[in-house]
């Protein structure tokens, strides 16, 4: 069975914890311009009971351009207190709007 998805909105820089006993950490610089490249990474840790096949899949909006990486990063087996690493470079347009953006990650994986 499915072990769900889980939509972790960046803010503050501080892991968020949900019911799937994950934590997204995610990292990224602190001055942001528009149509300039960034990498942002996003660490997943799991706290609970292993997973199974864990995927974790970037959600970016439309001002959002990916210039290396693939959106859904596979993590296969993750154990207790083991984390997986996921990147990519993006290029914000210039038509991104100034102030706070949202990127959004979703986990899922397998359950036994």
């Amino acid at each position: 069975t499915t072990g769900g998805n889980q939509t972790v909105p960046l803010e503050n820089n501080t892991p968020v914890e949900n019911p799937l006993q994950l934590t997204i950490h995610f990292i990224y610089p602190d001055k942001i311009t528009r149509g300039k490249n960034f990498e942002m990474k996003a660490r997943i840790t799991n706290f609970g009971e292993m997973t199974k096949n864990l995927l974790a899949r970037w959600v970016l909006t439309d001002n959002f351009e990916v210039i290396s990486a693939n959106l859904i990063k596979s993590c296969g087996n993750l154990d207790t207190g083991k984390s997986c690493i996921a990147s990519l470079v993006i290029r914000p347009s210039l038509s991104t709007p100034l102030g706070n953006n949202t990127i959004k990650m979703e986990v899922g994986y397998e359950t036994n």
